[in-house]
C-alpha cells in the first residue's frame, strides 16, 4: 500500500488528480491520515481518520494499480 500512497500523494501535489470534484471522495481524502509503521510501511489509518476514509484508500489502490502498470 505505500507505494499506492506515495503515487497518490505524488498526483495530488502535482495537480494531475482530476476526479471532476466528487464531494464524497473530497471528504474521504480528506479525513484520511497516512501513517509510516515501524519498519516503514505506509497506510492510510482508518483509526486516526476523523471518519470514514474508505473512498481514499480506493482512490490510493486505483492510482498504485495505474502506476504499476505504466512501468510495465
Amino acid at each position: 500500500m505505500g507505494g499506492a500512497i506515495n503515487a497518490l500523494e505524488v498526483a495530488i501535489m502535482e495537480r494531475k488528480l482530476i476526479h471532476g470534484n466528487v464531494p464524497i471522495l473530497n471528504w474521504s481524502v480528506g479525513n484520511a491520515v497516512a501513517t509510516t509503521d515501524p519498519a516503514g510501511n505506509r497506510k492510510i489509518d482508518k483509526e486516526k481518520a476523523r471518519m470514514r476514509v474508505d473512498g481514499a484508500v480506493a482512490l490510493a489502490m486505483v492510482i498504485g494499480l495505474r502506476v504499476a502498470r505504466q512501468s510495465t
